[in-house]
């Protein structure tokens, strides 16, 4: 089977002498004109559990309403109180907690249970680096992952949103800023990655002393933008400076290792990665002012889906996927926030090489294989 340069047509090739060409229909396309209302760079995107909530981050927060997608509104008034710029965003499972990475050093945490009146919860969290640059919630809701300048990773409990609380001592082992963290689904597992290259495991049995998962996944020096697990926790990708996005296998927490070649494709560094809900594709987004998506059925290797997604006039800083999967948000450095309707990608197949294999009747015989690939080793593709 192979997919046409358009990403929109496949073919497969039978056993019988015959090829069948397969249309697909649009895979994405943008959802009305672009979401506006920062007035400097967006650099985070997070969705609510339930999906009607969006909040962008960038000079300030923005809340957005997409309960009716096709008409999404500004809700409520800028979430204010932080005079720096907001490198990141986070929004916990329960719906009701948010949090942001600010450039002064500090974390603000926001009440979302009237997402049309949020307010603050208590004063910033301080006593950290310089410049705060991520964080995330673990899926319980009470943990608060955050990492910047100071080259560590501060974790904190949240079970009184009011009094947040330092959990043990900050992690230590990165040599450089500290730029991404993702907690896996287990909520036992967070990865670290930043400005030294290297990504690091942790084990987070014990909240007050987490412990490292064994080396840590070093690559070509390449400054780490950003992270993501796959839903089922056995699947990590980092985007890279470099242009490329590296997996890794987490089947076995203490032996992390990398799958395969990277993926390439963008024309610059890759600033943020996402995986869909279901696990099947990973959206990347790059400073080459486009976000791609990536067919992830087989993680060994990763299939592109169709053309990269254009029409940002900017470096894309942010990609994220709504919790029922077929919307899609980005929003970069043209202070713009788009969504993208992704329906279609259910009609590719969960398994392209399976399905190829079923209609075109099982792999070819190795007669047959001599004859159209001579002087390549003889394997069943289909086994």
């Amino acid at each position: 089977m192979a997919f046409a340069p358009d990403g929109r047509t496949f073919a497969t090739g039978s056993a019988d002498g015959t090829v069948m060409v397969w249309e697909l229909a649009e895979l994405h396309r943008q959802v009305g004109p672009p979401l506006t209302g920062h007035p400097g760079e967006v650099w985070g995107a997070a969705f609510t559990p339930d999906g009607r909530t969006l909040a962008t981050a960038g000079d300030t927060v923005v809340l957005w309403d997409l309960t009716k997608r096709d008409r999404p509104r500004q809700l409520g008034q800028l979430l204010t109180g932080n005079t720096a710029k907001v490198w990141g965003v986070t929004i916990a499972l329960d719906g009701r907690t948010l949090a942001t990475a600010n450039a002064n050093g500090t974390v603000s945490v926001w009440d979302l249970t009237d997402r049309n009146q949020p307010h603050p919860l208590g004063h910033p969290l301080t006593g950290l680096a310089d410049a705060v640059y991520a964080v995330a919630f673990a899926p319980d809701a009470r943990t608060l992952a955050t990492a910047g300048s100071d080259k560590t990773v501060t974790l904190w409990d949240l079970t009184d949103r009011d009094r947040p609380r330092p959990l043990g001592q900050p992690l230590t082992g990165h040599t450089d800023s500290v730029l991404a963290v993702a907690f896996a689904p287990d909520g036992r597992t967070l990865a670290t990655g930043g400005a030294d290259g290297t990504v690091m495991v942790w084990d987070l049995t014990d909240r007050d002393r987490p412990q490292p998962l064994g080396q840590p996944v070093t690559g070509q020096k390449n400054v780490i933008f950003g992270l993501a697990f796959a839903p089922d926790g056995r699947t990590l990708a980092a985007a890279r400076d470099d242009g490329t996005i590296v997996l890794s296998d987490l089947t076995d927490r203490d032996r992390p290792h990398q799958l395969g070649q990277p993926l390439t494709g963008h024309t610059g560094g890759v600033s943020a990665v996402a995986f869909a809900p279901d696990g099947r594709t990973l959206a990347t987004a790059s400073v080459d002012r486009t976000a791609r998506l990536w067919n992830m059925s087989d993680r060994n290797l990763p299939i592109p889906i169709g053309q990269p997604l254009t029409g940002h006039t900017d470096s894309v800083n942010t990609v994220a996927f709504a919790p029922d999967g077929r919307t899609l948000v980005t929003a970069g450095a043209d202070r713009t926030v788009r969504l993208w309707d992704l329906s279609h990608l259910e009609e590719i197949p969960k398994s392209p090489v399976r399905e190829a294999c079923i209609r075109a009747g099982g792999a070819l015989d190795e007669a047959t294989w001599n004859v159209y690939a001579p002087g390549v080793r003889y394997h069943d593709t289909c086994a």
